[in-house]
């Protein structure tokens, strides 16, 4: 199915430009792939054309840390930490550390993350088949799946200016951006809490099991001079599951008899 076009919409104090980013599904592109920032869930391991199903019951995962160029994860009964080296696709994790817990069950349970930590911690490389990671050692590989499927998250960002709200003191966009599941929209809105408005913080979420709030912020005026002058208020939602979600929020004088919703925004979003 076709994806909607995703729109940034960037209102200044002359013109209201709008610049779409096409979005659509590619035709014959290959995605791109990220071995960092990403959780990574293992799904089997050992020798190439014999690979074993990990345990029932036990979850082990690896997520490579771009910022501190560490991995860290769960080996199915500890936790585990370590450092990394990439150049091209070779991955290097000289030293693995881990907490010393012991789990009796499920049966085995020991053994494989015993096994899971040699391999991790002799690692030559990485490559992708599909959207599955395999990091191999000599002719042994551990193969993962993730819950993004290996895409990097994606982010679409808004952004309207005090003169779009001069203009019109009710902004419903006419357009709704399409996002995947853990991708995220970034909203910007014009603040100036010096006339003593201000924007709801927690915006309303239509459906809060397809998309959440994970952060709110005021950025003051560049200028620090500019005494009086309006800012911006950002809000950034994560797509959760598929569905459709609508966001909405006031902006306000928040005390009993202030005037209310003096200027409304609201947005639908898809999560595919």
């Amino acid at each position: 199915m076709k994806k909607l076009a995703v729109c940034i919409l960037v209102v200044t104090a002359i013109l209201g430009i709008v610049a779409c980013s096409n979005t659509t599904e590619p035709s014959g592109e290959t995605p791109e792939y990220s071995l960092e920032n990403v959780t990574w869930f293992l799904e089997s391991y050992g020798e190439r054309g014999d690979l074993k199903t990990i345990l029932d019951g036990t979850e082990i995962t690896a997520t490579f840390n771009s910022d501190e160029g560490r991995v860290t994860g769960s080996a199915g009964c500890n936790s585990y930490f370590g450092d990394y080296e990439i150049d091209g696709n070779k991955l290097f994790i000289p030293v693995v550390g881990s907490t010393e817990m012991y789990c009796i069950e499920p049966e085995g349970n020991m053994d494989q993350e015993v096994q899971y930590l040699k391999l991790l911690n002799s690692a030559e490389s990485y490559e992708f088949s599909g959207s599955k990671l395999r990091i191999i050692s000599g002719t042994q590989v551990l193969a993962f799946g993730s819950a993004t499927g290996g895409l990097t998250p994606k982010a679409s960002s808004i952004e309207i200016s005090c003169d779009a709200f001069m203009e019109s003191n009710q902004i419903s966009l006419s357009y709704a951006p399409e996002i995947e599941v853990g991708d995220s929209v970034t909203v910007t809105l014009c603040s100036n809490p010096t006339t003593g408005f201000r924007w709801s913080e927690s915006a309303e979420i239509s459906d809060q099991t397809v998309l959440e709030q994970v952060e709110h912020t005021f950025v003051s005026p560049e200028a620090e001079n500019m005494v009086g002058s309006a800012g911006k208020e950002t809000w950034i939602f994560k797509g959760l599951e598929q569905g459709m979600s609508s966001i909405s929020m006031e902006y306000s004088r928040p005390w009993e008899d202030g005037i209310k919703a003096e200027w409304t925004f609201n947005l639908t979003v898809f999560v595919q």
